[in-house]
């Protein structure tokens, strides 16, 4: 099967992705569609904080071991990493135990992600996120556990196919944008094994995964005509003279 597979993939010269966005940049800035840069990495982290449960009435603020408040510092610190390098940071699940109001959280559980399409400033970010979570819990008195869930390196587009895209865009849509891919896509993966590039087309809203998830009628016109235009300059002259 291996072999069979090399073969289907020596008859490959490039791979081209159509898609929705996901996301508010075409929208705001009034462009149906945009080449792509590539997908972003991700560092995933659950990290856990233990301090000590207690009387939330009858325990000092100065004598408290909060795991809650530890793990607060770090969902507004990572907002500003996110603003900081130019990426995107995300606490999306926080769990505190005992989870009640009259005692003081001695436990608290938090998922984090980080997305950046550079890998320099993904490391970058990571380092500041480890930083932020240290003093953090050292700040509460609580000792802090961090386990890596999921790692993803950044996944640049070609460069040549890139090009090709915006080309494609300008002409057929009038829009000269790149843009990153903030979602990860299977062109993230073909990537890996021959040239890629994907065409966004906008999203209404900036919304997906969601049941308002939509776009508008004529940008997907656009962004099919662009696509369209992109597909038959590369199968008529190949990834190098894509963009001719």
């Amino acid at each position: 099967m291996s072999g069979a597979g090399e073969g289907r993939r020596d008859r490959l010269a490039a791979y081209l992705e159509l898609h929705i966005e996901q996301g508010p940049v075409l929208e705001a800035q009034r462009l149906p569609c945009g080449a792509v840069l590539g997908c972003v990495g991700v560092e995933r982290h659950r990290l856990v904080f233990e301090g000590r449960t207690a009387h939330s009435g009858s325990t000092p603020m100065d004598r408290r071991s909060d795991a809650g408040v530890a793990a607060a510092r770090v969902v507004t610190g990572l907002q500003d990493i996110g603003i900081r390098h130019g990426g995107v940071c995300t606490a999306g699940r926080l769990d505190l135990d005992p989870g009640i109001v009259t005692a003081v959280p001695g436990r608290a559980e938090l998922l984090i992600d980080q997305r950046h399409l550079d890998p320099g400033a993904l490391a970058a970010m990571l380092a500041d996120a480890r930083s932020l979570w240290s003093s953090a819990g050292a700040g509460e008195r609580c000792t802090v556990e961090a386990q890596a869930l999921w790692r993803i390196a950044p996944t640049p587009f070609d460069e040549r196919l890139v090009e090709a895209a915006r080309r494609a865009c300008s002409e057929a849509a009038g829009c000269d944008l790149t843009l990153s891919s903030g979602a990860l896509h299977d062109a993230a993966q073909m990537a890996l094994l021959v040239p890629s590039v994907m065409v966004f087309s906008s999203s209404s809203g900036g919304v997906s995964h969601a049941v308002e998830e939509d776009t508008p009628e004529a940008d997907l016109e656009l962004a099919l005509e662009a696509f369209g235009l992109l597909a038959r300059r590369v199968i008529a002259n190949g990834v190098g003279a894509g963009s001719a």
